[in-house]
């Protein structure tokens, strides 16, 4: 992600966008507000920053960028359920980060902080300036005797 104006593409709704994927984290946002505790962009993402104000953005928290579970067949899959498995977590973030630059059901004050950010131009040309790779936390273990 990156904040400099020049260099930045606003976040686009994906074609397989649904809002109802994000239908708990709009309550917690919700919850937050209603009790006076609004949460800002780093309670749900971490954006670490880089050089050139660009960011290297994980996850933070069970509301965030990680697709929790849904990468466990890809260790033992074949080139397709793998790519298949890569589509879907590109759509899950995509859509996450859409959900909150875009839903009515965001504070505005953290849409606004969301729409602050955009991926950035000069990186991952091939791929609509989406990483091209996906980090698999839950991978296959050595099983042995020793």
């Amino acid at each position: 992600m990156t904040r400099t104006k020049a260099n930045l593409v606003p976040w686009q709704k994906p074609a397989d966008y649904d809002e109802k994927t994000f239908e708990l984290l709009a309550r917690l946002l919700e919850a937050h507000e209603k009790a006076g505790q609004p949460l800002n962009l780093g309670a749900v993402m971490n954006p670490i920053m880089m050089p050139n104000d660009k960011t290297d953005t994980n996850n933070n928290g069970p509301f965030s960028t990680d697709y929790i579970g849904m990468n466990y067949d890809y260790p033992e899959g074949d080139y397709q359920t793998r790519e298949h498995i890569a589509k879907e977590h590109e759509n899950y973030i995509r859509s996450f980060t859409w959900f909150l630059a875009t839903s009515p059901r965001v504070p505005k004050h953290l849409r606004d902080e969301m729409n602050s950010w955009g991926l950035a131009r000069d990186e991952f040309t091939e791929n609509d300036h989406f990483p091209t790779q996906m980090y698999v936390r839950e991978a296959r273990r050595m099983i042995s005797d020793t």
